[in-house]
């Protein structure tokens, strides 16, 4: 299978559409109250299944296994997109807007308090920032996709040091750092070709010490999606927790864990019902608009992977499956590997941190005046199933049939 050459129209498109997406929904009355642009109609089944999640957001389930304890309110100006969250022991949180191409650091209620870096192209500045993570000491390590390189900042947002990792040949979706063994993961593919040029897979994690030191990499692409060419979808939803770190790609319904030690194992396969693989590969041809509604359209024949969080014994995944509600979210034992509850929701599980986890409110991830997070515990509401308790979207607009997508994590490959 040769290796897959992207025109430059396509390769944007897929830079908006085929990291791990957020779906939202905007109607004239609201693009006029946010100054938002017109936006065109999505591909006819991509919009109704936006308009049926709309009309049954009072069905979401999430208070049905999670106690809401608070809301964080961002204000939008200074967010052209809301792309990362990861959450300090303190409460603070470090907030990466892709589409900006900056990152910031924000008290629990949500106060600005101090760039991350800046744009450029030194050692210190960052080009295409595609993840930021808590690292050693206090610091914050940002992953820089276009110019291969990981710069580490302090609490200030102040430059420490950085390292390049051009010389495994991927460019980083994600970075995790593990604080129990002070190493840096980073995702991204990491191509082999055999002798003829052919591309045989691909290596996703990469292990590097704090200082920055290549170690080895993990995690071969899946054998049975090779003949679907996936390659371009294969940013992998994971998390460190304890001496592990958790691994899902986003076609397939497997969760791999990786031991400090190198043990790669596959602890969870069992799919359940709600969840389908892809069984055809996206049609990239034609104009960046043509391949953006088409891979729109492709999505809705699977149900692709957007997050994973463990915490303790207990893990969560969530995928996109419009049923109808926009995500399904399961929970596991890593003990007992039985699933302990699965729910239905238009809320995008986005983090965890001091002992809560995080999700999104808001219906758009971009040029809003302020995002909404809600805080929230296992443990479900105490009048969960009465009306005044369901959850009701930040925004629900009248979309007339119309969706519209904004990335979660923009560069593909």
């Amino acid at each position: 299978m040769p290796a897959m050459k992207l025109s430059r129209p396509v390769s944007a498109a897929l830079e908006l559409l085929l990291g791990l997406c957020m779906l939202q929904c905007t109607s004239a009355k609201r693009a006029a109250e946010t100054h938002l642009a017109p936006t065109p109609d999505l591909p006819d089944e991509y919009s109704q299944a936006v308009a049926v999640a709309l009309r049954n957001a009072e069905k979401d389930e999430l208070k049905t296994q999670f106690k809401v304890s608070g809301e964080v309110l961002i204000p939008g100006g200074r967010l052209k997109g809301f792309s990362r969250l990861r959450v300090l022991p303190d409460g603070r949180m470090l907030i990466l807007d892709a589409i900006g191409k900056h990152a910031g650091v924000y008290d629990r209620s949500g106060n600005y308090l101090n760039p991350i870096g800046a744009r450029g192209n030194r050692p210190g500045y960052y080009s295409t920032p595609s993840d930021v993570a808590p690292a050693e000491d206090g610091t914050i390590a940002v992953s820089d996709f276009q110019l291969h390189r990981v710069n580490v900042y302090t609490a200030h947002g102040d430059f420490r040091r950085s390292f390049i990792y051009t010389p495994q040949g991927f460019s980083a979706q994600r970075i995790l750092y593990d604080g129990r063994h002070r190493s840096f993961y980073l995702a991204g593919n990491r191509w082999q070709n055999d002798a003829d040029g052919t591309t045989v897979g691909a290596l996703l994690i990469h292990k590097y010490t704090e200082s920055g030191d290549f170690e080895s990499s993990f995690l071969p692409f899946p054998e049975k999606f090779k003949k679907l060419d996936l390659y371009a979808t294969d940013t992998l939803a994971m998390d460190v927790d304890g001496d592990y770190l958790y691994a899902a790609f986003p076609f397939e319904y497997k969760i791999y864990r990786l031991a400090h030690g190198g043990e790669l194992s596959t602890i969870i396969s069992e799919a359940p019902s709600s969840f389908g693989e892809p069984k055809s590969q996206p049609d990239l041809s034609g104009t960046e608009g043509a391949a953006e509604a088409n891979v729109r359209r492709w999505q809705l024949t699977w149900t692709p992977i957007t997050t994973l969080i463990a915490d303790g014994d207990t893990l969560l995944l969530q995928y996109q499956t419009f049923d109808p509600l926009r995500y399904t979210l399961d929970a596991w034992s890593l003990k007992s590997r039985k699933r302990l509850f699965s729910l239905k929701t238009n809320r995008k599980l986005l983090a965890k941190g001091g002992g809560d986890f995080y999700f999104l409110d808001n219906l758009e991830t971009k040029d809003q005046p302020q995002y909404v997070l809600l805080r929230a515990k296992f443990g479900a509401s105490q009048q969960a199933g009465s009306p005044s308790a369901r959850l009701t979207p930040r925004m629900q607009p009248d979309c007339g049939g119309a969706g519209r997508v904004f990335p979660y994590f923009a560069p593909g490959r």
